[in-house]
């Protein structure tokens, strides 16, 4: 793993470069989920594509990247959504957002996306193994399908 690591959920197979910076496909990280291609214009190509993960009967599905990492090391993480209408309806749905089985928070993009806007969230946290985990997870006030656009996981120094 370089120094700026950045995973793309979802992407094609093979790696690609967004404005200078390499994104990796995200189907070594996590095993569930659909990737989906949005049928709306974006004008970021990072929003084009979200990774999708089926609402079941049972609320308490959560679906899980994997990611390699540095022991003790601090990584920022930023997960990015852009609902798009994705699941076929007029708002987005809220889920939560888990870091190594800790709720980190819950994913409320209504207000930006209503807005034609994106969210994002940004967290720093330390490794506590050789791998970490981001898992989506719904909730109880999820409503359809979960999703993600992409996966940000940038390994910081020690000024933090």
């Amino acid at each position: 793993m370089s120094s700026h690591e950045e995973i793309k959920a979802p992407l094609t197979t093979t790696k690609s470069t967004i404005d200078g910076q390499e994104w990796l496909p995200d189907a070594g990280f996590i095993s569930g989920g659909t990737s989906k291609n949005l049928t709306i214009p974006v004008l970021v190509p990072t929003l084009s594509t979200v990774r999708s993960f089926p609402l079941q009967n049972n609320l308490h599905n959560k679906f899980c990247y994997v990611v390699p990492v540095y022991r003790t090391a601090k990584y920022l993480i930023r997960t990015t959504y852009f609902y798009g209408g994705i699941n076929g309806f007029d708002s987005p749905p809220v889920f939560d957002q888990i870091v190594d089985g800790t709720l980190w928070s819950v994913v409320n993009t209504t207000d930006d996306y209503a807005n034609g806007l994106s969210s994002y969230y940004e967290g720093v946290f330390v490794a506590q193994g050789k791998t970490m985990s981001l898992c989506i997870g719904a909730n109880t006030y999820t409503d359809s399908d979960p999703f993600i656009s992409s996966l940000e996981f940038l390994i910081v120094g020690g000024s933090l």
